[in-house]
């Protein structure tokens, strides 16, 4: 969704200015993040929202903590003067709001959500791999397909310690097993 991002504060007498995800590209420019710019351009080039108007399965993670809004105080570069954090649900890069974009399209076969995982960490999951898979081969198997507790994640172990990525990942959780 098009909505503010980014707020930059520029004094006690100005309106802050609200960057929305269609203003990225040109904050980037003006922070001198060419290469980043031109990233942020394509990416909202590619029309990501639209249903695609085929058989779509979709597979994300939720409750890890990410990013969703940052503001910026007046005065100095950004590098030296920090940034005020909104801290929101989503896979710690991607926001919830973008994730669960597939759930409103009328093509979506199946959503599998799996909670804790981060973004980068997906691919080490089993529940991920069996998805997958049964897609591939159009396994009936996932109608009965439920989302795993955290702790039930499938993920590989240390061979030495016996842990897992998940003592790691718990860090990270928005919600924590504790708090539920």
């Amino acid at each position: 969704p098009d909505r503010s991002y980014v707020t930059l504060q520029h004094g006690p007498w100005a309106q802050p200015e609200e960057i929305k995800a269609s203003g990225l590209p040109s904050l980037f420019r003006r922070l001198l993040m060419h290469d980043e710019a031109e990233h942020m351009k394509y990416a909202l080039s590619v029309g990501t929202i639209e249903d695609p108007g085929v058989p779509t399965h979709c597979i994300y993670s939720h409750n890890v903590r990410t990013f969703s809004h940052l503001t910026f105080p007046a005065g100095g570069a950004f590098a030296e003067i920090g940034a005020s954090v909104e801290i929101g649900d989503g896979d710690g890069t991607v926001h919830s709001d973008s994730l669960s974009v597939c759930e409103r399209w009328k093509s979506t076969v199946k959503v599998y959500k799996l909670p804790g995982v981060p973004h980068e960490g997906m691919m080490t999951v089993g529940q991920v791999h069996d998805v997958i898979v049964g897609v591939a081969k159009d396994d009936a198997a996932l109608d009965a397909w439920t989302s795993p507790a955290f702790v039930d994640l499938d993920v590989p172990r240390d061979g030495m310690t016996n842990a897992t990525i998940l003592d790691d990942w718990q860090a990270r959780l928005l919600v924590t097993k504790e708090d539920a």
